[in-house]
Order: structure tokens, then C-alpha cells, then sequence
């Protein structure tokens, strides 16, 4: 009888035994699978672009003088939202026709494109005629040849934004441009000295005969 139960209980240990060698045997955890870290996106890499050079002033008239147009631009910030402000008044008081009609689209294309904001900006651009556009000052040609490009490179790619820093250049543009109406306003309104001149000598000094 003892015989037996010696039996029995080999039998049981080895098994309790295997069970444990068994339970042992698996491996770790694979929980690694799922965290890996996140990946950094490129999208925070920007191209960067200047705002256009530095130099010119270009006031419109109207509203005037006191206007420094194209210096809103240089400084771009909160100055860009400054002028698509300015330029959202401009039709209703006569600047198309004092300054061109690409005047008005112009700045206000910049001012969307300085802004970010390049669905506003591409619709207001289409506006000029970029061929031959109805003004004569040099910065406004000048801030033309710099908007085309920006806004060729968004048509291209939807996703160009890039971020605006201060250029180091200067425009070749001079400081300050006459417009055109104040320049022929001033002419018409400046008296001719010659016909002054030409009236008072042919009037000839009457003498008496005695």
C-alpha cells in the first residue's frame, strides 16, 4: 500500500513540476507594438520670404499724403492688416480713377498675401492687369515684380505659405514719387510769369508834348 502511494505521489509532483517548467517557458510581454513614439512632422519648415525692400513711401492720392503706402508693406505685421483696410476704402473715394485701376488691386493682393490669407490674395491679383497695368510709379512696379512671384509659387503649390521676414535691401525706387494727378494739378494751377512779363512790357509809357 505504502508502495502505491509512493507512486502516486511521484506522479503527482513531476506534474506539478512540468506545469511550472511549462509556464516558465513563456516569453514577455509584446506590448511594445503598440506605443511607438510619434514622428515629428516637416510641415513647421516654412519657406521664408522678404518683404519688399525698404526705401519708397508711394502715398495715394487720394487719401493722401499722409499715407505711406507701400511702407506699410516693408514693416508687414500688424501694418499689413492696417493697409487691406485702407485699401478696402480706396474705390468709393476715387482712387481708380486718380491712380489707375491695378492701384487698388494691387495693394490689396499684397496685403492679402502678407497676411496669409492666399485664396483672397489670388482672387484680388487676377484683378490686374499684370501685363500692363494701368499705373506709372516705380514702386508700384516694383511691389508688382515682388507679389508675381509669390503668387506664381501658390498656384503651383496650394500648400506655399511662407513666412515673411524684413529685407536688407533697398528699392531702387526714389523715396518719393509725384503722382501724376498732383503733378498736373499743380501745373495748371501755377501762373505763368512770362505772360506776366509779356503783358506789362507792351504796355509803353505815354508822354505828353508840350
Amino acid at each position: 500500500m505504502l508502495a502505491v502511494l509512493a507512486v502516486i505521489a511521484t506522479a503527482c509532483g513531476g506534474g506539478s513540476s512540468k506545469s511550472a517548467s511549462s509556464g516558465t517557458t513563456a516569453g514577455p510581454g509584446t506590448a511594445t507594438t503598440a506605443g511607438s513614439p510619434g514622428s515629428t512632422s516637416g510641415g513647421t519648415n516654412r519657406p521664408q520670404r522678404d518683404y519688399p525692400a525698404g526705401g519708397p513711401t508711394d502715398p495715394v492720392f487720394p487719401p493722401g499724403p499722409t499715407q505711406p503706402t507701400y511702407e506699410l508693406l516693408v514693416s508687414g505685421d500688424g501694418d499689413c492688416a492696417k493697409l487691406l483696410a485702407e485699401t478696402q476704402t480706396w474705390d468709393s473715394v476715387g482712387v481708380p480713377s486718380a491712380e489707375g485701376s491695378s492701384t487698388t488691386p494691387l495693394y490689396m493682393s499684397a496685403a492679402y498675401a502678407c497676411l496669409g490669407r492666399w485664396d483672397d490674395a489670388l482672387r484680388t491679383y487676377a484683378q490686374i492687369n499684370a501685363g500692363s497695368p494701368e499705373f506709372q510709379k516705380c514702386a508700384r512696379r516694383e511691389l508688382l515684380n515682388w507679389l508675381t512671384p509669390l503668387i506664381d509659387a501658390r498656384r503651383q503649390d496650394p500648400n506655399f505659405s511662407p513666412v515673411f521676414v524684413k529685407s536688407s535691401a533697398r528699392s531702387p525706387c526714389p523715396p518719393d514719387e509725384t503722382s501724376s494727378t498732383s503733378a498736373e494739378s499743380s501745373s495748371t494751377t501755377t501762373p505763368s510769369t512770362e505772360s506776366t512779363e509779356t503783358t506789362t512790357s507792351s504796355i509803353a509809357p505815354t508822354t505828353s508834348t508840350g
